[in-house]
């Protein structure tokens, strides 16, 4: 009998899209050179000086995700619901839940764990309306994610109306700057849990006097700092574990390079991160298609992509992230006052493996199909989501259809599995 594959992907929607290919590769975390500063994590108690970053208004819906379960007898009659992203783009979203009991008493429940289960504990205690939540950072790891602890801060709207969010604290260490100890936050400004954002703030008590100055010290985390009249080149892990500032001894540019599409806007947004051999990290972005780092090698760790349907239904967003203990990533090298392309959607593959394919299958068998979409720089798709910004009408789309199909056309059996 012969054996046919047909792989059924929602995401047709980014191959059939594109004219040429595009992406690229796996990734840690973690930069930890020795020569960096280990940070640590800081929560000031409530009012003290940089409790928590600006507080970030979340959306609310009264119809709730549709992958989302709920065990809970709620007290109230009307329930709302919202969700944001606490970790890199493949991490998996955290779900709130306002519970109505009554005018002017709202339960607030926090899916903290990620289970994608509203339960009884997740409910939130106290009077409110400020609560602190542990919640860990997720941030991908090849086909794994590691887990950071940190604290969010939850605020309840005074009508119960409304609620909004912001990571309490900073990481906190003393770096070795032009030989002098000097002390340095990092303080996740844009409450998706990553330190080395450029949207994120790094605080330098530059002149040592203990006191933080909001014109002077504080710089966005990007990876070349001007600081005085000298610019260092940065070095922070996504989770900020690891810092370091040295000066600059060279520059060079990354640029965003991306494929022609048969239809004009059909790439909405798009996120590529990439981590340097010697620690630093960049991100590229449809708003900020390049920018100078300092010179080195550097590899795609992580890309999300949001397109369009080319036959008019809804949004897709697209995460990839490395594919763990193949080979080493596509090094790109940065050498000073050069440009460097990085073509981060190429070369798309579709591979369905059967497993032990060198040999002859019995009727009433079972057969193994490992499913990947991949790129030329060995990334490996991990999750794919309609509508991520309407949490009501969000659905999520991670696994892929195999079937096994006689040669007459005859559909013998299928399954669902997830992406590998």
């Amino acid at each position: 009998m012969d054996k046919r594959k047909c792989i059924k992907f929602g995401i047709v929607v980014l191959m059939a899209g594109m004219a040429a290919a595009c992406v690229a590769i796996p990734g840690c975390s973690r930069t930890g050179k020795s020569d960096s500063t280990a940070m640590r994590y800081v929560v000031p108690a409530p009012g003290d000086d940089m409790e928590h970053a600006a507080f970030r208004a979340l959306t609310l819906s009264e119809n709730k995700p549709g992958d989302l379960k709920e065990s809970v007898q709620y007290r109230g009659k009307t329930q709302r619901y919202a969700e944001f992203r606490f970790g890199s783009p493949a991490s998996t979203l955290v779900t709130v839940v306002l519970d109505e009991v009554s005018p002017g008493q709202t339960d607030v429940y926090v899916d903290a764990d990620r289970k994608r289960m509203i339960e009884d504990k997740d409910r939130l205690a106290g009077p409110g309306p400020i609560f602190r939540v542990p919640i860990n950072v997720e941030i991908a790891e090849g086909e794994n994610a590691a887990r950071f602890p940190r604290i969010v801060v939850i605020r309840l709207g005074r009508s119960g109306q409304s609620i909004s969010y912001a990571t309490a604290g900073y990481m906190e260490g003393v770096l070795q700057l032009d030989g002098q100890e000097t002390q340095a936050r990092l303080v996740d400004n844009n409450g998706d849990g990553v330190m080395a954002d450029p949207a994120d703030l790094i605080w330098i008590d530059a002149d040592h006097d203990g006191k933080w100055d909001s014109i002077s010290e504080r710089l966005p985390c990007v990876p070349i700092v001007n600081l005085g009249n000298e610019r260092y080149a940065m070095r922070c892990d996504l989770a900020g574990e690891h810092l370091s500032l040295k000066k600059l001894e060279g520059t060079g540019t990354l640029e965003l390079v991306l494929p022609e599409f048969k239809e004009p806007g059909l790439l909405s947004a798009i996120n590529v991160w990439l981590a340097g051999r010697e620690g630093s990290i960049a991100k590229l972005d449809l708003a900020q298609p390049k920018t100078d780092v300092p010179v080195g090698e550097y590899y795609i760790y992580e890309i999300s992509a949001d397109m369009k349907d080319p036959a008019g239904g809804d949004p897709w967003t697209f995460s990839f992230s490395g594919i763990s203990g193949e080979n080493s990533p596509q090094w790109h090298a940065v050498t000073a006052d050069k440009t460097t392309a990085i073509h981060p959607l190429a070369d798309l593959v579709l591979k369905a493996t059967i497993s032990g394919s060198n040999r002859q299958y019995r009727p009433g068998e079972d057969i193994s199909v490992e499913s990947r979409l991949e790129t030329g720089e060995r990334m490996a798709l991990r999750s794919c989501i309609r509508n991520k910004d309407k949490p009501d009408l969000e659905k999520r789309h991670d696994g892929a259809e195999t079937s096994l199909v006689s040669p007459d056309g005859k559909v013998l059996d299928s399954h669902m599995s997830g992406f590998s």
